[in-house]
């Protein structure tokens, strides 16, 4: 199951049976170095971590997914890991995730590491695998790094002991923190706390924020300029009131269109600044006169107001308007209106109020509060008699949102509820098709594969076309595959990949290609699943593909190519031919079928 998607503008992939491995630099870190180093010609780009990214799927919602604002925030550090003084610093991450961030400063020879999230405990847990993974013998990250993980959500008061015990910092990082307008206080209330207790008063706060222009417009919120959304600048604005100035260091384009853009900004506190910027003429006592001090003021304040234009544009509304046709943003990967409300009234205002709060609580974790906000209103201005059109669409969105809250909270039956009020309320609108998407989610949860099976299929019919059947496609080729109907599984399977394709979606398409060659193998079509992994082992470097397909020549009977296979994977050294013994890491994690997973067992004893 996959954490349910907030913005439209967001891919979603529920589940990555494939981690797609770097080749690690080959000379090892020097062991009279200090820090957790690799060699100095590493690049962010050939760290080789080995990192599990499964996605939205198993509760891990947004964290589970290594976003374009960690790759670009990554590189950053890299270029300017010197100027940083990153070797040897002890470095907090801020809503880690999977801890790629965090991860990659240790491999660039941070000596300590402390990786924070205030998502689900699953979340937490994959930061700590992929903590250990890379830290083990062999690994990117030398394994006397102090690499800690810790639960932190900001608003929730102090600091947990966890990260006070850890501090000071010299580096605060954080990639994809700011696209939550009702998380910038919270997150501000966190980076004053950390840099006034920081190691020095040269430590440093750098944050990664990709540009979502539009889920941006679809939220009524406008557009900041051409590939930049306004996110940041009401970021800039909630910092400065805070005390903290907001500086852009690095904008990076990831499309020829300038329309995917990620920003690396330096958060710093303003009393710092003054301090960088006061001048160096003295007065007769050798002090700073009142000239120069209210000099450094002025320089700090224009600074900031150059740095970043913080009103909003002149096109763009607040962020709590009420506009009635913006409720598909809450519509996860089902992305299209159908229906414009006329003559709102209070429920629709209320419930649209709701859900964009709800969402913002939702987004920093705050599953119990963004509850009460849809809760509410739903008994409230919206549990009236005699309901009109636009009630039953603001009530249909309402149900379905706190539907996926419920989803996170592994609540499924509850869920479940949520996503049957949201269809008997509007069983064909807009909401419907993401509810019954949501509701086959939570039956998955309860291991009721053929329920799921058929809101998938639900959930097809209404949008068997386009860009958004891909996902449900694939969605229910796994859950064809729990049943072991290989046959329909293959045909889903096929559809997803090329829909995948369609959407310039690369990775999720060869990802769809790999489960198919699988199930393939399942169905007892052993030389169409060989060909198929012939074909992806020569289209991309993963050594998983390559271990599936020394198991198919296992199986097909030769032992001689399924030996070379082997032993050719396993002269990559981030290949973890050892763990391929383990049968549940298998199937859990690289999401292969019983059939494959036992072939490799077979294999391996019998080479061994």
């Amino acid at each position: 199951m996959r954490g349910s998607t907030r913005a439209a503008s967001t891919p979603v992939m529920a589940r990555a049976p494939l981690v797609a491995s770097r080749r690690r630099a080959s000379t090892p870190a020097s062991a009279s170095r200090r820090g957790c180093r690799v060699p100095t010609s590493a690049t962010a780009t050939s760290l080789g971590l080995d990192l599990e990214a499964p996605g939205w799927s198993g509760g891990y919602g947004t964290g589970g997914k290594v976003w374009s604002s960690a790759a670009v925030l990554t590189r950053w550090l890299g270029a300017n890991a010197p100027a940083l003084g990153l070797e040897g610093a002890s470095v907090l991450e801020l809503g880690s995730g999977t801890g790629a961030v965090g991860l990659a400063a240790a491999a660039m020879g941070a000596t300590r590491v402390v990786l924070t999230d205030g998502g689900s405990e699953s979340l937490l847990k994959l930061a700590k695998d992929n903590a250990a993974r890379n830290r083990a013998p062999g690994g990117s990250i030398d394994p006397s790094c102090d690499i800690r993980v810790a639960r932190y959500r900001w608003g929730d008061g102090k600091m947990p002991a966890a990260v006070a015990d850890a501090a000071p910092f010299d580096l605060v990082v954080g990639s994809d923190c700011t696209y939550s307008v009702g998380g910038h206080g919270p997150l501000c209330d966190v980076i004053r706390e950390v840099l006034a207790a920081a190691a020095h008063e040269n430590a440093r706060v750098v944050l990664g924020h990709q540009h979502r222009c539009g889920a941006a417009m679809l939220a009524g919120r406008g557009s900041a300029g051409w590939g930049v959304d306004p996110h940041l600048d009401m970021f800039a604005k909630t910092a400065a009131a805070k005390g903290l100035v907001v500086e852009e260091v690095h904008r990076e384009s990831l499309a020829w269109h300038g329309l995917r853009n990620v920003s690396v900004v330096s958060v710093e506190l303003e009393k710092q600044l003054e301090k960088q910027l006061a001048p160096s003429k003295t007065n007769a006592t050798g002090d700073v006169g009142d000239a120069g001090a209210n000099g450094a003021v002025a320089a700090a304040a224009a600074l900031a107001v150059t740095l970043f234009s913080l009103a909003l544009p002149a096109a763009a509304r607040q962020y709590s308007d009420y506009d009635p046709k913006q409720f598909d943003e809450f519509l996860p990967g089902i992305n299209s209106v159908e229906l414009s409300l006329a003559q709102p009234n209070v429920c629709s205002k209320d419930a649209f109020k709701a859900m964009d709060r709800a969402r913002d609580m939702y987004e920093i974790g705050q599953l119990d509060e963004a509850e009460g906000a849809l809760s509410s209103v739903l008994n409230g201005t919206c549990g009236g008699p005699n309901p009109t059109d636009a009630d039953k669409v603001a009530k249909a969105a309402t149900w379905k949102l706190l539907g996926d809250v419920r989803v996170d909270s592994y609540r499924w039956n509850d869920a479940i509820d949520a996503y049957n009020s949201s269809l008997e309320d509007m069983p064909a609108g807009t909401s419907a098709p993401g509810a019954l998407f949501g509701r086959a989610n939570a039956k998955e949860g309860l291991k009721d594969y053929a329920g799921a099976v058929e809101d998938y299929g639900k959930c097809l019919e209404l949008r068997p076309n386009g860009p958004d059947a891909a996902t449900p496609r694939f969605e229910r080729a796994q859950a064809l595959k729990q049943l072991g109907r290989w046959e329909e599984a293959i045909v889903d399977y096929d559809a997803a990949a090329d829909a995948f394709t369609a959407n310039r979606q690369k990775r999720e398409a060869k990802i769809a290609e790999a489960q198919a060659a699988f199930a393939k193998f399942e169905s007892g079509d052993v030389p169409s699943a060989t060909a198929r992994l012939e074909t992806l082992a020569r289209q991309l470097y993963s050594s998983d593909v390559r271990a599936a397909l020394a198991a198919t020549y296992w199986r097909a009977g030769d032992a001689a190519k399924a030996e070379d296979t082997w032993l050719d994977l396993c002269q990559i050294e981030d290949a973890q031919c050892g763990k391929y013994t383990d049968k549940e890491w298998l199937m859990s994690y690289r999401k292969w079928t019983p059939g494959l997973a036992d072939a490799m067992q077979d294999f391996l004893k019998l080479r061994s």
